[in-house]
Parts: C-alpha cells; structure tokens; sequence
C-alpha cells in the first residue's frame, strides 16, 4: 500500500516497485470532501502531463469523484455515484481491452474503449487535505479475477438500422410497451 495527498500520481513506478502486473487496482479515499476532486483511472500515453487533471487528454479515462462522471479522452460521460471519504474506488481491463470501475467492490458499468496497448494507471487529486492509499494487491475488496475475461455484452449485441427503425417507429410496440410500464 502506498499513500499520497494532493498530486497528481504516476502509479507505474509504485507498481513497478511492488512488482505488480494486474490489471486492476483499488484506491481507498482516506479524505476527499464535496468540493475535492479525486478522479481514478488509466492512461495509455507514459508521459501524461503531470499539470492535466485524469481522463481530460486524449489516451485516457478516469472516474471523478466530485461529480460521478466518466472522463474519456476529454469527453464527459454520466457514469456512476459520486465518491469521497471511505470509499474505495478500483479500476480495471478487461482481457478485451474494456475498462471497468468498482465502488466499495460493486461493479460500475462496463466502458468499451477496446485498449490495445500498455496501461497505465493515473490519479489526480486536487483539494488541500485530499489524501488517498494505493492497493496493487493481490488483496482487493472486489473480487477481479473472475471478472478478467468476461466479454462486453454491449460490443456484442448489435441491431441493423432496420431493426432499430422498427423498434423506435413501430406504434404497436410503443402501445404495448406502454400498456405493460402502467401495469
């Protein structure tokens, strides 16, 4: 376990000091207030600017505490529940190249970003007394072994535009689809 306060962390060292490959990794919130802003994720680029907050450049994607959102490439996505003090954030890929984040061990949904190179994994924290611990593991409040190759049921479920014209136009799906929501 490592801890840090208010700075931006490059976790591949720590993770190489600790001899760790897994591809998960949790984050416990020691203190993050309402108006701190903790975000955890993973870049791909080795040289991420130490100045650009997780998730807001191109070749990442980071969980923010302070608002629940998913960060992608700059690009804001409505994701999961805020975080803060006592929690634990784990973030991890799938063998697909999927990220997937944890809060208190419960699975968040699935991103499919479909990464295709190394990783690494990046936390940004900004607030005075913000104050974090690192878990590389193998001891981890979520259980990510068995979660490792499971495949994105997103990816592979995949409509024509036909199919979705007909779902969305048809009125007598809208009328029973109605009728079953009142019942």
């Amino acid at each position: 376990l490592a801890e840090y306060s208010n700075a931006t962390i490059n976790v591949e060292d720590i993770a190489q000091e600790n001899n760790t490959t897994q591809g998960y990794f949790e984050v416990s919130v020691i203190i993050g207030g309402t108006y701190d802003q903790i975000a955890i994720g993973i870049t791909s680029n080795p040289n991420y600017p130490w100045n650009e907050f997780a998730g807001y450049k191109e070749n990442s994607i980071a969980y923010h505490g302070d608002d629940g959102k998913c960060y992608l490439r700059g690009e804001c996505i409505c994701y999961g529940p805020r975080f803060g003090s006592y929690d634990v954030i784990g973030c991890g890929v799938t063998r697909y190249g999927d990220v997937y984040f944890t809060l208190n061990g419960l699975l968040l949904p699935l991103v499919n970003v479909e990464l295709t190179s190394k990783v690494f994994p990046l936390i940004s924290l900004r607030g005075k007394y913000s104050t974090i611990r690192v878990n590389f593991g193998p001891n981890f409040v979520f259980q990510h072994e068995s979660f490792l190759n499971c495949p994105n049921p997103i990816r592979e479920l995949t409509f024509s535009k036909h199919v979705l014209q007909e779902l969305l136009f048809n009125t007598v799906f809208v009328e029973r689809f109605s009728k079953k929501l009142e019942v």
